[in-house]
């Protein structure tokens, strides 16, 4: 599933995190030959279990879902993996739908956090402490306003906050992402309840205040501004606008123009 024939010494680096194995043969398959320090494989399976130091394992050490998993998020100390999931395996739930995923990694445990969703959830986010998930969810568990809205859950509580319907949105949100302190949410918006207009807008929510602040009313009146990442403070959200521009915004400290770094836009 990860590779076929002989892969020796592959490393892949992203930030801080490295993942790297050696195998000889087709991992997954009956009898593969790995070693392995953190292995993720972009084939629509999350591996979980003896992930480490994998030698002549075969396949049933391993957590396999029995349905498509995706959009996996780790938070930045590498404890927790999110991720959305119709696999019916990994936890208790059987209902079909797209549930969040979390992953401990210290416990190698899987726990599904939407297990009483009666629609899909998706597009999750984890703080760094693993204590704070966001996601998107069309479910009407946490109150029926037919919208996609942004849904808050905190683990050590076990409760949700459904923050666009609380905060009074009036049309579908998207997206969301935590900052890593667990302090802020970035997602994207067609409601225009916190001085958005009708094009998709980057909104900045603060957990602690219930604050909803709009980063682009009416900055690219046409065109909508979509899929938010935010900085690990909150204090940085880049976002795309258009198909074809990247634009940075430093809360109260300007905008820049990544894909355009001559324009009128930019602020320093």
């Amino acid at each position: 599933l990860c590779t076929t024939g002989t892969l020796t010494g592959f490393a892949f680096n992203a930030g801080t995190h490295t993942w790297s194995w050696t195998c000889a043969g087709q991992f997954g398959g009956n009898n593969p030959v790995c070693s392995v320090s953190e292995l993720y494989c972009g084939d629509g399976d999350i591996y979980t279990g003896a992930i480490s130091n994998i030698v002549s394992q075969d396949r049933s050490s391993f957590t396999v879902g029995d349905d498509t998993s995706d959009d996996a998020e780790i938070s930045f100390d590498d404890k927790f993996v999110v991720f959305e999931s119709f696999a019916t395996n990994l936890d208790t739930v059987t209902n079909g739908r797209n549930h969040i995923m979390l992953y401990e990694k210290a416990t190698n445990d899987i726990l599904n956090i939407t297990d009483d969703a009666d629609e899909h959830s998706f597009n999750t986010s984890v703080s760094n402490d693993g204590e704070w998930i966001v996601f998107e969810s069309t479910a009407t568990t946490w109150w029926n306003n037919g919208l996609n809205n942004i849904i808050l859950y905190d683990v050590q509580n076990d409760s949700y906050n459904n923050i666009t319907y609380n905060g009074g949105a009036n049309d579908s949100s998207y997206n969301p992402t935590i900052s890593d302190d667990g302090l802020y949410i970035a997602f994207e918006t067609r409601a225009t309840t916190w001085n958005s207009d009708w094009d998709r807008e980057i909104i900045r929510y603060d957990i602690q205040n219930n604050y909803f602040e709009s980063i682009t009313f009416k900055s690219f009146n046409g065109f909508d501004a979509t899929n938010p990442s935010i900085s690990a403070d909150g204090q940085k959200i880049v976002y795309q606008v258009g198909t074809n521009d990247i634009y940075l915004d430093y809360i109260w400290n300007g905008r820049f123009h990544i894909t355009n770094d001559t324009s009128s836009d930019n602020i320093n």
